[in-house]
């Protein structure tokens, strides 16, 4: 298998994760999944992170030959894992089933600069052929997340008209 073969299954296996956590979010609350207060606000996210790792891509391609660029990235997926892992469970009644929040502020996607990487073409440490990966990535991860807003949306207007 080639590089981008790789990237992309690993794509599609952390947009599935990220849904799953979705689906799960779901589950627990379902007043919350019909009336939008976590699904939608985390697909929105979802989109706003892709969309923000798209530019820094763009950036990243228009900059390898700049001499002493340093690559750019988004980190967001682990912040996401980290918030659904530690997460406050709140009760009016001792036996009601708890209900976990989610701190939404803690979840915005945060572009950083890679200073780990080694120079790899001699000039900045910028590999095209992983950016090329990423950008492929990034675009499934992106196309699904707006066919699971569209999913919602549809779901909401046919719970609407009743058909």
């Amino acid at each position: 298998m080639n590089i981008i073969t790789i990237f992309v299954i690993k794509a599609l296996a952390q947009t599935l994760l990220v849904s799953m956590w979705l689906i799960k979010l779901g589950k627990i609350m379902l007043k919350e999944m019909l009336f939008d207060a976590t699904r939608l606000p985390l697909l929105k996210l979802g989109l706003d992170t892709y969309s923000l790792r798209h530019r820094a891509i763009a950036d990243n391609v228009a900059n390898a030959e700049t001499p002493g660029y340093q690559r750019k990235q988004v980190v967001f997926e682990e912040k996401l894992q980290k918030a659904l892992e530690h997460r406050d469970l709140q009760r009016t009644h001792s036996r009601h089933m708890s209900i976990p929040r989610l701190d939404m502020s803690k979840l915005a996607p945060e572009l950083k600069l890679d200073k780990t990487a080694s120079d790899v073409n001699d000039v900045s440490n910028v590999d095209i052929d992983l950016e090329m990966a990423d950008l492929a990535k990034t675009h499934l991860q992106f196309s699904f997340s707006a066919h699971l807003a569209k999913l919602f949306y549809e779901g909401m207007l046919t719970s609407i008209r009743g058909v």
